[in-house]
This record gives C-alpha cells, sequence and structure tokens, in this order.
C-alpha cells in the first residue's frame, strides 16, 4: 500500500505544478487525478494478467471520458 500511495503522491504533485505552470487547465484536475489513481492502482497490482490490466484501464478511460 505504501508504493502506490507514494506513487500517487508524486504524480499528483507533478499535475499540480504543472498547474500552477499553467501548462494544464485546472478544470481537467480532477479527471487527471482520477486517472493518476487509476494508473497507481493497476501498476502495483501484481495479480492480474495484462490483457486483464489492459481492458480495466480502457474501461475507466472510457468512464472518465463520459464524465
Amino acid at each position: 500500500m505504501a508504493i502506490k500511495d507514494e506513487m500517487y503522491k508524486k504524480i499528483v504533485q507533478e499535475i499540480d505544478e504543472n498547474i500552477k505552470m499553467g501548462k494544464i487547465d485546472i478544470s481537467k484536475e480532477k479527471k487527471l487525478k482520477s486517472v493518476a489513481k487509476m494508473l497507481t492502482e493497476l501498476s502495483v497490482d501484481e495479480t492480474k494478467e495484462a490483457d486483464n490490466l489492459v481492458a480495466q484501464y480502457i474501461s475507466q478511460i472510457k468512464i472518465l471520458c463520459k464524465e
């Protein structure tokens, strides 16, 4: 769990820095952080196979794009 938390914190920090510098529109912050959380969870989940991870990733992106 600590690895996931650290990875997520670093990604969020990068998102926040890019927003402050004007490289990312603040309106995208929520979606970006959702994607960051999803990718962090998928990247450290050793019990799942690659095909399953790809399928989950695609379905999560589709859900986020509909929001």
